[in-house]
């Protein structure tokens, strides 16, 4: 780390300078594959960085200057910025909006201008020279850089900041001449004027540069010399670089040679003077450049530009002028002065005066000059004009863009704007400007607008008529003065090429980015040994004891002595020949313990081991009684396991007390896993019982070895296990192996790699009671599974297990149903091979070895095979914990190690793990594949640290002896799991989880997201200085020298006197803020005076609506603080990424200064010490006085920015804060080390207000900070490397929307997501607890905090999803609310974690005095909820930030443009003039509709009238088949595919054959050719298709249909012969597959036209891929959102289509579409004429189509409470019908609704028979609540009983009370087919239910659905807005909004 200390009595400020671990710079390779990290808010994707728009290379570290502007670095002063054509802001001259105010500045100093001489400098050149040296000329002008190219073999030298001897001296040294000879010294003609060598001086000058180009020789005229010419005029007129031409005739070459017309061009084009030489030669131009020189550098800039066309103009005579003119041979120009004014340089054909101050009139009048030249004016201090082009035209001033365009191009119509000023001050009027003359290539508008909201502050009209430069002159409104200036309109060829938002690099950047990468190198120590086989030692410890009055408790005759014993069953096993050909042991010790002492014996032969421990047990220690006392295991274990060899077998046989603790426990696991050895511990219950608490301890110790601990009744149990057991486990490898802790019904072993050979598999639990084991069984297809012996011995099972072929299985163990095993385990072993792999780990220190350290840093696996890993072989990681014995930690390949020395641990993964939990088990599983076998073997490693003290999960024992448990996990014993996302706890301590959501801690969401972003919004680039000063502040102490901060945006704000708030200054370079804030701009020193108490605020909202950069740091000068946080200031602030840093001069800090403090994300600062505004010197720095206010800009803003700049190879760092608090006592801050590279160097700037840290501690971490006997506060920034995107959105519970704002807003559920270190959501994928969280506080308005709340956040699965991770926050929901400070944690690895603070305020639409905070492009949503409801082409919080189309990318307000379009949205296309309108209708294929005279047209509908539009159906046969979509997810997109159909068919007058088929694979519905009667009858077929979409593992086909299409169409060929139309339109969602080709079965389909039609969802066109797959099929692929977008698809085509009948194009969607409700339609089926009845089905079509509704769901009919986020603004539908006495019920599992559409008359009365009996069963049936489809009681889903009765009922009060529904939110509407008069509404039954309702009667009463003149118009729309109006939705809105939209993704939610 980089550390900096700052002193003060009460305030400091610390910047680290050393630390040890932290001071190793980062090592750059050459390789790229491991990019770590991506500068300036890119991203990494693939292992590549994803740039930013103004940044590339392989790190974005190379900054892209845009609109021509000049990359600092190639400047003498190396300055870190872009240098800017006038006017541009941005740091790398992008557009920004409009900045206020008059003071600006636009010009740049001298040392970032330069003067360039190009010369054909030759022999001839040489010689005239020697009278006046043009080069020794420009290097006198030492302030500037300058630049020489002298033509000949290209030679160029650009100075640096030489003196003008040495600059000379450079010249004359470097620079040599064209000699004009060949090769054998024979003259010949000197090289011509090469126009390359131009172009590169041009590129190599900064804005406001000067070229000067002298030759003697023509220009050599190239197939490259126009565009050439090109790109040095518009690139000299963008950065306002002025070329002069002087040519000599000394060499023969005539002046009017065609070459020169170039230089001419270019030099009137840049409004440089082009000067002819005398006709005698003479060295005249040397007296020319130095006069033009000095003029230039005494300020004197072009003012005026005279043509023939424009002899006169007013000017402001009381300016010197200077005048070239180009003339005639020896005449003068004609000037209306008197007397005629003075020469100052002359030749024959060229002549520059001076006229003096006061001696020519106001309107001067010059003529006389060359025909077609042009006169150039020049003038210091007067008017100038700066221009450039912008995107909009909205009238919106927080909209507008300052200046996108520093050029035009040719065919677009962007509007000019220009700044004028005069003596470096804006212009100002309110109109009046006009121009003068007219222009070449461009045409202005009549009038200029006002914008005084910019710093272009007037605004004109313009098209770019032609490709070439013009120059615009403008007279002020006074007709006073005027001005000229040029600008270009360029071709649209070279703007492609050279010059966009997208692809503009002008001028390579010079700062070339070394290949690199920032992942270490792997330091590997001295190699251990591996496992060999045959060499592992036999241990058995056991009690040295002879028991002679009871044998059976005799130690030493059952182990060693007797027939039963050990060595019998070793003796057998080692004299067998497989042994004998395969030794595994080559040592064998026997450990004898008496008591707590013991002796060993050991040997490498067996016969002599067998012969030390028979004679060692021959007289041992004879033991009657037990013995109660403990023995240590730790004693026994310990030291047995370190001295034996590594990869020993131990087995402990214990039959007496013995004793562990925690601390043996992690000593005796860490010998065993450094030496690697497996331990089995036998208990022999004879002499004690051994309870759980002991066994739990040494089968933890067995478990972790991969052994086993069990617990035998005798020593008879244990000869069994010596017998049938020990041989199959002794010596053997761990193939698989799982372990749970927790309650389990089974356990199982999945992917592992199984030879056909036997397996022995392992099994150890316990039964709930603890008195045995419960009974497994393994049933696995392939494998032979046989239980080795059918009695338990303790709690051990074993079997043998054979695969009958090898291959990859999963390995499910289930236990018996009596019961849950309350731990289990699990290892399958294999001894049949030598065949080894062994595992070992590189730790940090690059140390070789077996155990890894809890807290250790990074072990890196290598691993040593005894056969090479072929391809496909993999690791993977996994931890056991209680909820997961298998959870997934790392999954990865294996490939070569990088350790050279290496010969035997050769291979690796790219894994550094970091073990986080203490004494945790994990497994690494390792698959080698290869061609003879592939293999599977297990290693338990556990995370050896301190035992957590009984706390489970993780936790770890803390002060106190309570447990501190992980983030996902509470209880006092770290037992209870938090469950998320509404999820409960059940008796279990498992997690119950709400759908969508899964995983043990219901912490993953399967959305299928919309509209995802295809990058993260970083917004971290800290990009941005805004400094608001109190001028009453300033009078305690002023600027005097630069703070040394370029390359950013810096905004001068000053309020507190009687001009108010404004903007004083805006530039890159802060040079420039002495101008403003220095002695000469700041009143008098004096007592400072409160300003007022609303401007301080009033400044601040100024600063944050001109927020220039996403991102941005404001400093606030202040002498009074004390002033209430302004809620308008919240309101901005919600919007904008700030740091807003608080100084005040008062002396105190008060509850709101700490308030505001607390909001803008710092602590106070308060003085009331004298002092400068900037510092006191580094020799008062420890000074024990109140001097740090003053010091803050020099010394912590300075520096702040400095460490942000740009570094040559070194990632652009990110500023973060990463705490502030109240300092109440001495505390110490643990500051985790950033290891995104390996190495990093940071800089951490940690400040302390009324603290300190003493001198000794500076370098030291962690840091240690010390109060002073007061509270105090303190706050640690880090510039580093930490960057998270994160953003919000509203009412979006499970995620799925993914457009996202910045800011949360006040009263509705806020969503936030974030975008983290890629792949760290893979680290734990699983383990909410290492996902990121947040610490979240409330900010009080005393400017205190609130207690911290953590909240976790839900992993996202969704493979559509951008986002990782998101959370829903409890946050804005009182209008009181201030703020927030959040801390977010995330996790760079499983070990480290990244904390970054930031401060939330609440978002609302409205400020404090009612005006809208949504700018224009949107309306407020106020009460209950308080946002902004944004237009259709804006979107953000507050609707600034525009929808960019045609690829566009939005950057703040502003979208940068692809390089065909330009625009406000990127809606323009080059070589078109822009539209009026921002949108444009969709452009369609032709198509001729008719419709017939009898149409009725609805005026509001959202849906045609089908049955309204009658045709005449002509005898004609049209035949068409359709393949509809049934595998595609989206509701809208189905629902709209149908009604086309059903269109379509209408269209054509029901005239079609028509065949209907799925595009599902296999047996599925189809209906083969038919005629239908009408379009409902169509409608009705085609939703039976609705059902096939729940179809499982469904896969589609279109050639599976075409061939049943094809077969269908066989058998009616000859009917369909000579068909007026024949169609197969493949209306689809999805694309093709790719092993979907249809070309073969197209075949015999040629009478078809063939075309498809792409539904997408309402928010979404149809993705390109999916119509590009299309292809195959046809050629024809069109993108419908909309029903009648697909009708007019089809009908255009449709052979002889003219006489198809179309509806009019249905408005947007109805409100209804975003309803939340159930709709019963109680349907009354008595008699009526066939009109009625045809009227009925018209409603229920028309009347279900806008919603977005549900049916036929009874997958999700369950009790589930609360509903599935699937039911979320859904409409579900049903309908009942009832006639004389009958009723037919309705459920919304399934729904009745569509087969009641076309249902035949039912009764054979008039009306039903009502009765008692029929008005309850209707009443039961609409108040039903039988599942959770009705949503009966859920109070946010409206209840609606629609009626359509054909009769009146009569009134009673039973009736009545049956009818009342008994819930909220419910309501009867009755829709009648007869007349209801006022009169009979007293006695009509269903006018009487609807009285009581909250409207009255009436508005819930519609029109006669039977005589309506418009069904639709008149009852329809007029139902749906009232629907709409009682849910609480204005109807007039288009719902759902792009934002809210929640389109179900159907295949997903099928499985929830």
């Amino acid at each position: 780390m980089n550390l900096k200390l700052l002193l003060g009595l009460l305030f400091i400020v610390w910047r680290s300078t050393s630390a040890e671990e932290y001071t190793n710079h980062w090592r750059a390779t050459e390789d790229v594959a491991n990019v770590e990290f991506c500068s300036h808010d890119s991203f990494k994707k693939d292992s590549n960085c994803i740039c930013n728009v103004d940044y590339s290379g392989n790190f974005c570290l190379n900054r892209k200057c845009r609109n021509f502007g000049f990359d600092g670095q190639l400047l003498q002063t190396k300055t870190d910025r872009c240098i800017c054509p006038p006017g541009f802001l941005g740091r790398n001259c992008e557009p920004v909006s409009c900045v206020p105010g008059k003071d600006q500045v636009y010009s740049t100093s001298k040392n970032e201008k330069t003067i360039s001489l190009l010369a054909s400098f030759n022999t001839k050149l040489e010689e005239t020279w020697k009278t006046g040296d043009i080069g020794q000329v420009i290097c006198s002008k030492e302030d500037y850089g300058r630049n020489f190219n002298y033509n000949y073999e290209n030679a160029q030298l650009f100075t640096k900041n030489e003196n003008a001897t040495e600059c000379y001296r450079k010249v004359t040294q470097f620079l040599t001449p064209d000699p004009c000879l060949d090769d054998y010294n024979n003259p010949v003609p000197c090289t011509q004027l090469d126009i390359n060598n131009l172009n590169s001086l041009v590129q190599n000058s900064p804005p406001n540069s000067i070229i000067f180009v002298v030759t003697n020789m023509g220009l050599l005229n190239t197939s490259e010399t126009a565009d050439l010419s090109e790109e040095i005029i518009a690139t000299s007129i963008a950065r306002r670089i002025q070329i002069n031409v002087l040519v000599y005739n000394n060499t023969g070459f005539l002046a009017n040679d065609p070459g020169l017309t170039y230089l001419s061009d270019i030099a009137s084009a840049t409004l440089g003077t082009f000067v002819l030489p005398s006709i005698k030669a003479v060295n005249e131009q040397y007296g020319i450049v130095s006069t033009l020189l000095d003029n230039w550098d005494q300020g004197f800039q072009l003012s005026n530009v005279y043509t023939n066309a424009i002899p006169t103009m007013p000017v402001d005579n009381t300016l010197d002028l200077f005048v070239a003119v180009q003339t005639e041979y020896g005449d003068d120009a004609i000037f209306n002065v008197n007397p005629m004014p003075s020469v100052v340089s002359k030749t024959d054909f060229w002549k520059l005066y001076k006229i003096t101050k006061e001696t020519f009139p106001p309107h001067l009048t010059i003529t006389n000059q060359k025909e077609n030249t042009q006169i150039l004016v020049y003038s210091s201090g007067g008017l100038t004009a700066y221009s450039a082009f912008t995107s909009d035209k909205t009238d919106d001033e927080s909209m507008v863009v300052d200046a996108a365009y520093s050029i035009s191009v040719n065919g677009t119509g962007y509007p000019l704007v220009v700044r004028f000023e005069s003596g470096n001050a804006a212009l100002d009027y309110d109109v009046g400007f006009r121009q003068l003359g007219s222009s070449n290539s461009i045409t202005l508008g009549s009038s200029f607008s006002n914008r005084s909201y910019c710093q272009f502050n007037f605004q004109v009209d313009a098209t770019c008529n032609t490709v070439g430069p013009s120059v615009v002159t403008i007279v002020t409104p006074d007709n006073a003065r005027s001005v000229s200036f040029p600008v270009y309109c360029a071709s649209y060829n070279y703007a492609s090429r050279k010059y966009n938002n997208f692809v503009s690099e002008v001028m390579e950047i010079k700062h070339f980015e070394s290949s690199q990468t920032f992942s270490r190198d792997m330091a590997c120590g001295a190699e251990i040994d591996h496992e060999t086989y045959g060499k592992r030692t036999f241990v058995i410890i056991a009690e040295n004891s002879k028991n002679t009055t009871d044998s059976s408790k005799s130690s030493v005759d059952n182990v060693f002595r007797n027939k039963n014993s050990i060595f019998y069953q070793l003796t057998d096993l080692l004299n067998t020949d497989a042994y004998s050909g395969n030794r595994w042991y080559s040592n064998f010790v026997a450990v004898l313990n008496d008591g707590s002492t013991s002796t060993s014996q050991t040997s490498s032969d067996y016969g002599i081991f067998l012969t030390k421990v028979m004679n060692a047990t021959s007289s041992s220690p004879i033991v009657d009684n037990f013995k109660p006392d403990a023995v240590s295991i730790n004693n026994l274990l310990t030291s047995t396991v370190q001295s034996a060899t590594p990869y020993s077998d131990i087995l402990l046989v214990v039959n007496y007390n013995v004793s562990v603790s925690d601390d043996d426990s992690t000593a005796i696991k860490a010998a065993l896993e450094k030496q690697r050895s497996k331990l089995f511990v036998l208990f022999v219950q004879t002499n004690m019982q051994y309870e759980s608490d002991i066994y739990t301890y040494t089968n933890d110790l067995a478990i972790s070895s991969g052994g086993v601990a069990i617990r035998l009744n005798s020593y008879d149990d244990l000869h069994v296990f010596f017998e049938q057991y020990f041989k199959r486990l002794v010596s053997s490898d761990i193939v698989a192996k799982a372990y749970s802790e927790n309650m389990k019904a089974g356990i199982a072993l999945n992917n592992v790699y199984l030879l056909p050979i036997t397996y022995y598999l392992l099994i150890t639990n316990e039964n709930l009671a603890g008195d045995g084991p419960v009974t497994a069984t393994v049933n696995v297809n392939n494998l032979n599974v046989t239980a080795v012996t059918t009695s338990f011995i303790g709690e051990l099972q074993l079997f043998s297990v054979t695969p009958l072929t090898a291959g990859v299985y999963n390995i499910p163990i289930m236990f018996s149903t009596s019961g849950f095993a309350q731990f289990s385990n699990a290892i399958l072993v294999t001894n049949n091979a030598p065949d080894i792999i062994s595992l070992s780990f590189i730790d940090s220190g690059g140390e070789n070895r077996n155990d890894i350290e809890f807290d250790g840093g990074a072990f890196t696996p290598v691993i040593y095979s005894s056969k090479p890993f072929g391809s496909g072989s993999a690791i993977s990681v996994t931890y056991s914990d209680a909820a997961n014995p298998a959870k997934p930690v790392y999954s990865g390949s294996i490939t070569n190690t990088s350790c050279t020395g290496y010969t035997n641990y050769i291979w690796t993964t790219p894994f550094d793990w970091k073990c986080s939990i203490s004494n945790g088990l994990y497994h690494f599983k390792i698959d080698r594949i290869t061609e003879d076998g592939s293999i599977s073997r297990t290693f338990p490693i556990t995370c050896i640290g301190p035992n957590a003290g009984g706390c489970l999960n993780g936790g770890s024992l803390a002060a106190g002896g309570d447990c501190s448990c992980p983030l996902e996990w509470t209880g006092s014993k770290c037992e209870t799991p938090r469950c998320l996302n509404g999820g409960t706890v059940t008796p279990a301590d498992t997690c119950s989880c709400m759908s969508p959501f899964t995983g043990d801690f219901c912490e993953n969401a399967y959305p299928a997201c919309l509209n995802p972003p295809s990058q993260p919004d970083y917004r971290s680039d800290l990009s941005s200085l805004v400094i608001v000063a109190d001028v009453n502040a300033l009078s305690c102490g002023v600027l005097s020298s630069d703070i040394g901060v370029t390359g950013v945006p810096i905004t001068v704000i000053l309020y507190g006197d009687a001009s108010g708030p404004r903007i004083v200054l805006s530039t890159t370079n802060s040079q420039h803020l002495t101008d403003v804030l220095g002695a000469s701009a700041t009143p008098s020193p004096s007592a400072p005076t409160p300003s007022s108490s609303s401007d301080m605020y009033k400044a601040l909202n100024l600063a944050l609506t001109n927020q220039l950069t996403n991102r941005a740091y404001i400093v606030v000068y202040t002498s009074n603080a004390d002033v209430p946080v302004d809620q308008d200031f919240l309101i901005r602030l919600a919007v904008r990424r700030a740091e807003v840093r608080v100084l005040s001069v008062s002396g105190t800090e008060s509850a709101n200064s700490l308030t505001l403090s607390l909001v803008g994300n710092g602590i106070p600062i308060s003085s009331t010490g004298p002092g400068d505004f900037q510092s006191v010197g580094d020799n008062k720095l420890f000074k024990k006085i109140i001097t740090f206010i003053f010091q803050y800009l020099t010394n912590y803003v300075g520096p702040l920015f400095q460490s942000l700049q740009y570094r040559a190879n070194i990632p652009q760092p990110v500023f973060n804060v990463y705490k502030t608090d109240q300092l109440t006592g001495d505390l110490t801050v643990n500051i985790p080390k950033d290891s995104t590279f390996d190495n990093t160097m940071i800089n951490i700037f940690v400040y302390i207000y009324k603290g300190y840290i003493a001198e000794y501690e500076v370098k030291i971490l962690p840091l240690k900070l010390f109060t002073s006997g007061k509270n105090g506060y303190y706050s640690i920034e880090i510039v580093g490397y930490f960057k998270t995107a994160y953003g919000f959105n509203r009412n979006n519970t499970n995620g799925a929307n993914e457009v996202i704002n910045s800011g949360v807003t006040y009263n509705v559920d806020n969503t936030m997501h974030i975008y983290s270190v890629p792949g760290a959501d893979n680290l734990s994928p699983t383990n909410p607890g290492k996902f990121p969280y947040l610490a979240l506080r409330e900010i009080n308005s005393n400017g205190s905090l609130s207690d911290s709340q953590t909240v976790l956040f839900t992993r996202k699965t969704g493979a559509s999803c951008f986002f990782q991770h998101f959370t829903t926050l409890d946050v804005c929901s009182q209008s009181s609310t201030i703020g927030y400070q959040v801390q977010l944690t995330t996790r760079l690895s499983e070990t480290e974690n990244r904390q970054q603070q930031f401060v939330l305020t609440c978002f609302k639409s409205t400020y404090a005095d009612g005006n809208t905070t949504c700018k224009g492009h949107g309306s407020p949503e106020t009460l209950p909820v308080d946002y902004c409801i944004c237009d259709n082409n804006f979107g953000g919080i507050d609707c600034t930030e525009p929808v960019c189309v045609n690829g566009g990318v939005r950057d703040m307000s502003v979208c940068r443009c692809p390089v065909d379009n330009y625009g406000l949205l990127c809606n323009n296309t080059f070589g078109q003039s822009p539209p009026v309108t921002t949108s444009a209708p969709t452009t369609l294929a032709p198509i001729t509709m008719y419709i017939s005279s009898s149409t009725n047209v609805p005026s509001t509908s959202t849906t045609p009238v089908p049955s309204t539009i009658t045709t005449t159906s002509p005898n004609v046969v049209r035949v068409v088949a359709f393949v509809i979509d049934c595998i595609g997810s989206d509701d809208f997109a189905f629902n709209q595919t149908i009604q086309s159909i059903g269109e379509y068919y209408k269209s054509f007058g029901n005239s079609h054959w028509v065949m209907l088929i799925s595009n599902i694979d296999g047996d599925v519905l189809e209906f083969p050719f038919q005629q239908y009667q009408n379009e409902s009858s169509i409608v009705n077929k085609t939703m039976l298709f609705w059902n096939d979409r729940y179809i499982a593992s469904r896969n589609s086909s279109l050639t599976y249909a075409l061939n049943k299409i094809n077969k269908a169409f066989m058998d009616r060929k000859t009917q369909f012969e000579g068909a007026l139309s024949s169609n197969i339109f493949y209306l689809t969602q999805i694309s093709l597959k790719d092993s979907d080709d249809p070309t073969a079965a197209l075949v015999g389909l040629e009478q078809f036209q063939k075309s498809s039609v792409v539904f997408s969802s309402f928010t979404k066109k149809a993705d390109q891929a999916v119509l590009d797959s299309l292809k195959k099929f046809s050629a024809n692929a069109t993108a419908a959102q909309t029903y009648f977008d697909g009708l007019q698809a089809m009908v255009t085509d449709t052979m002889d289509n003219t006489g198809a009948s179309l509806p009019t194009k249905p408005p947007t969607l109805s409100c209804v579409y975003g309803l939340q409700s159930n709709i019963k339609l109680a349907i009354d089926r008595s008699k009526c004429t066939d009109e009625i009845s045809n009227r009925l089905n018209t409603f229920l079509i028309n009347f279900r189509f806008p919603f977005n509704y549900i049916e036929n769901d009874e997958d999700r009919c369950g009790t589930t409470n609360p509903l599935p986020y699937f039911y979320r603004e859904r409409t579900a539908l049903t309908a009942l019908s009832y006639y004389q006495i009958y009723l037919t019920t309705a459920n919304f599992c399934p729904s009745q609704y569509t087969s009641q559409i076309n249902s035949p008359v039912m009764g054979t009365t008039d009306a039903p028979t009502f009765s008692t009996r029929l008005w309850n069963a209707i009443g039961r049936n609409i108040n039903s609540y039988s599942c959770s489809c009705t949503r009966f009681a859920d109070a946010n889903t409206m209840k609606i009983i629609l009626w359509l009765p054909r009769a009146p009922a009569d009134i009673t009060d039973e009736y009545v009370g049956f009818l009342k529904l008994n819930t909220t939110n419910a309501y009867h509407f009755v829709v009648p087919f007869y007349d209801i008069t006022e009169d009979s509404k007293k006695t009509d039954l269903y006018f009487e239910i609807l009285k009581a309702q909250p409207n009255g009667g009436n508005y819930y009463l519609l029109p006669n659905a039977a005589t309506a003149t418009d069904l639709q118009k008149d009852v329809i729309d007029v139902l749906h807005n009232k629907l709409c109006e009682t849910y609480g939705v204005d109807p007039t809105n288009v719902p759902p909004s792009f934002f809210e939209s929640n389109i179900e993704n159907r295949h997903n939610d099928y499985y929830y």
